[in-house]
């Protein structure tokens, strides 16, 4: 039988560039050449059997009391060692076989079968094919997975499962949640870094492994709640009733990697009324959440801009104002492991933030996003600080921003009603100004991606000068003008590309003259912790100007 604690179905690459298949309990072997990567072809498996991995680590391996995690980062236990604590956990992890099997139910089985394809969150729904909507991904376009990639896909549905109709539930996150993984130079220590300590030793049960047991279904609507189940179910949830069949047909390849397997998985069974997690009650290891008053906690979900740098302080800088708290793995890292890490100068430098997950409208995975973010390893008493001068930043870009396209629909659309003495200019604009509706969005989204290589320069610049207010100072205006340049350049590239028989020219000298007092406002200099003296003095300087 197939057990995935024991088969070589994970590919990775090593730090010399090689690529193989190793076995989960195969993470640490040659550290001479260490294993850096998951190596799947999808980056969904990667992201999706990276949690599954912390998962396993975190059941059989975690570290108690918490001081032993050191130890487990600095001197990696061997191959023999992990398999040996894997032993005990052995029969949960059968991908197949008559008996339980992992993540699946064995009551699905005689339900009718469907193409493999159809487990791929992507795949048309059975609606879209039906009204030949499935424009950009086919139905069938992956007919044969082998039991590696199957595997992945089993794990990366059942964690991320969006709603797929009556009776189809969602993730234990929900449909598409945001996962925040920890990364470091090896595989190895990434999975410690995401390793919560454990004081209780896991077992092979139900509570634990929900498909050890009869499937609790919801045809009415019954729910599940985090004291029905064990510690650490968080990476365990199985929403789905889903049932594998297996085909013994070597000669065919699997259309995910492209590799050969001596059987394969062709069709799986589904049944609609899996066990029914209820929303906002989960704390889930590896995602940050939504927090407000005594309100349920809200899972972050993968979205358009959920990595726009603007939410970086809600990911890795804790007691923020903005009502996100990052995922448990984080805080810990930040409130203890990296002053643990700098005690013994260890360098951290590799260390990092990866985020990813499917933004989902309902059953429809509009796109994968994924991006990686920095963490500092920052003395407590100087965080602070930091978090403060950084949600600063942040909040002078979407001032800037909003300047921008603000000054956009005045320069197309406005009326100059009067000017003022000082220059104060007052606009009117139409009702319904736009006849460019998507305008707004798309350049907000532009600003936002023009200057985030220039926000993390700046921030890890902030980092090694944070508390020296003369320091500060020259890089706080170096930021207000990336910001303001780039307003100005999005302005004239928008702008100027219109036809001036529906443009003012003068309306456009006007707003962008506007556009530039407004990006060097009292406002921003405040945010900035700039002192007004300099604001003051400047202002005095461009009016002798006029």
């Amino acid at each position: 039988m197939y057990n995935l604690l024991n088969e070589p179905w994970l590919p990775v690459r090593r730090r010399s560039g090689e690529r193989q298949r190793i076995a989960s309990w195969q993470i640490t072997d040659k550290p001479e050449d260490a294993i850096v990567a998951l190596d799947f072809p999808r980056p969904d498996f990667n992201g999706s059997v990276m949690q599954f991995l912390i998962g396993l680590y975190q059941v059989t391996l975690a570290p108690w009391p918490e001081s032993d995690w050191l130890e487990r980062f600095t001197t990696p236990p061997t191959p023999q060692r992990i398999r040996e604590a894997f032993q005990a956990f052995e029969k949960a992890f059968l991908l197949d076989g008559e008996g339980y099997r992992f993540m699946q139910d064995l009551s699905a089985a005689d339900a009718e079968p469907k193409s493999i394809s159809a487990i791929l969150i992507e795949a048309p729904g059975q609606q879209s094919i039906r009204e030949n909507k499935d424009f950009f991904v086919k139905d069938g376009f992956a007919n044969t997975l082998c039991r590696s990639c199957a595997s992945a896909a089993l794990y990366t549905m059942q964690s991320n499962a969006p709603a797929g109709g009556k009776g189809f539930r969602t993730s234990l996150r929900g449909g598409g949640p945001l996962s925040t993984v920890l990364y470091a130079d090896s595989l190895w220590h990434s999975i410690v870094l995401n390793t919560l300590p454990g004081n209780v030793a896991a077992t092979v049960n139900a509570r634990l492994f929900p498909w050890l047991t009869p499937m609790p279904t919801s045809e009415k609507q019954e729910v599940i709640i985090p004291t029905d189940v064990a510690p650490m179910h968080e990476y365990w949830g199985m929403p789905r009733r889903i049932f594998f069949h297996f085909s013994d047909q070597a000669s065919l390849t699997c259309d995910v990697c492209g590799g050969s397997d001596t059987t394969l998985v062709t069709k799986y069974s589904e049944r609609n009324y899996g066990p029914n997690y209820q929303s906002g009650v989960w704390k889930h290891p590896l995602t940050p959440v939504y927090v407000k008053d005594d309100m349920p906690r809200s899972p972050v979900h993968a979205s358009a801009h959920c990595l726009h740098y603007r939410h970086w302080p809600s990911y890795v800088l804790p007691g923020g104002s903005g009502g996100t708290v990052p995922a448990p793995v984080v805080e810990l890292f930040l409130s203890m492991r990296n002053r643990d890490l700098r005690d013994e100068n260890i360098d951290t430098g590799d260390i990092g933030l990866n985020t990813f997950g499917y933004d989902m409208d309902k059953m429809k995975a509009r796109c994968w996003y994924e991006g990686r973010m920095p963490v500092f390893n920052l003395p407590a008493e100087e965080l602070e600080v930091y978090r403060r001068r950084v949600e600063g930043m942040i909040e002078a870009a979407t001032l800037i921003g909003g300047n921008t396209v603000k000054a956009v629909r005045r320069a197309q659309f406005g009326r100059v009603e009067s000017i003022s003495k000082n220059g104060a200019i007052k606009w009117t604009l139409p009702k319904g100004n736009s006849d460019d509706a998507a305008l707004p969005q798309s350049l907000t989204d532009a600003f936002w991606q023009y200057t985030e290589s220039q926000f993390y320069r700046h921030i890890h610049q902030l980092r090694d000068i944070v508390g020296d207010t003369d320091k500060e100072i020259p890089l706080m205006r170096s930021w207000n003008d990336v910001l303001s340049r780039q307003a100005e350049t999005l302005f004239d590239a928008i702008v100027d590309s219109e036809d001036y028989s529906r443009t003012n020219p003068r309306n456009v000298v006007l707003a962008r003259k506007e556009l530039y007092g407004m990006n060097r406002s009292k406002k921003i200099f405040e945010l900035l912790n700039i002192p007004l003296e300099i604001h003051a003095f400047e202002t005095q300087l461009i009016t002798e100007e006029r």
